[in-house]
């Protein structure tokens, strides 16, 4: 679990601004008061729940479309709330997409063997899969 502290964000059962303390677990950020939340601990009415999902799907050798979108339980109307959740996303999209770009470069010039790490298994394994899907077709 990252803490992220974050102010500004409105619960709808309040309508005020609330300091959060966030808890990001994989693409799920759970935010609630401070004092509040954590492993084990139940739910309170001003639990803020921001769920994020990113895909990718090759285009062709050299391209992929990546697909990120998020939603959250409260203040589906809130503009305001909806413009900086959007900045922050865009931002993150753009952080992985250097670094995607830059991993695609260096893989396709690649004058060594891959180093293999635990976390990267995974995307190895879906790759050795779609390798054998297109030797096969």
């Amino acid at each position: 679990n990252l803490p992220i502290h974050a102010t500004g964000i409105k619960s709808s059962s309040t309508q005020k601004p609330l300091h959060l303390l966030a808890f990001f677990e994989g693409q799920s950020a759970v935010l609630t008061p401070v004092g509040t939340g954590g492993p084990g601990k139940p739910e309170v009415a001003q639990t803020y729940l921001n769920i994020s999902y990113n895909f990718m799907t090759p285009v062709d050798e050299n391209n992929t479309q990546y697909v990120w979108f998020q939603h959250r339980n409260t203040d589906p109307d809130d503009a305001e709330i909806s413009k900086v959740m959007n900045a922050g996303a865009l931002m993150a999209f753009h952080e992985d997409k250097a670094i995607l770009e830059k991993v695609h470069k260096g893989m396709a010039a690649m004058h060594k063997p891959n180093i293999d790490l635990g976390l990267d298994l995974g995307a190895k394994t879906f790759r050795q899969a779609l390798q054998r899907l297109i030797d096969a077709e």
